[in-house]
């Protein structure tokens, strides 16, 4: 998620994206995604297990953040379609 182009960047992991894009947007949870208003979701992986997704969410809160913005910018003219996809086809999430 974040507040815009550039600017401040939310990593999470989650089993139902349209309920946290939802709770992002409309700041139900206290913390730094609220207070700097990242209400944007700009990429998001489908992984089959849990331990894999945080796996991957460590791995890009050390990036650099123009190694983020970089892969940002990459993906942003396929967002609107995967938005519509995980809304559209979701998923149910396995157990961890």
């Amino acid at each position: 998620m974040a507040n815009h182009r550039p600017g401040k960047t939310y990593l999470g992991a989650t089993s139902d994206l349209p309920k946290r894009a939802w709770e992002h947007r409309n700041g139900v949870i206290e913390g730094h995604s609220k207070a700097n208003g990242c209400i944007l979701l700009v990429w998001y992986e489908y992984f089959d297990d849990l331990q894999d997704a945080r796996a991957c969410e460590y791995r890009m809160k050390k990036w650099h953040p123009c190694v983020e913005d970089k892969a940002d910018r990459r993906a942003q003219s396929r967002v609107a379609g995967l938005v519509r996809h995980a809304a559209l086809n979701r998923t149910p999430a396995k157990a961890a």
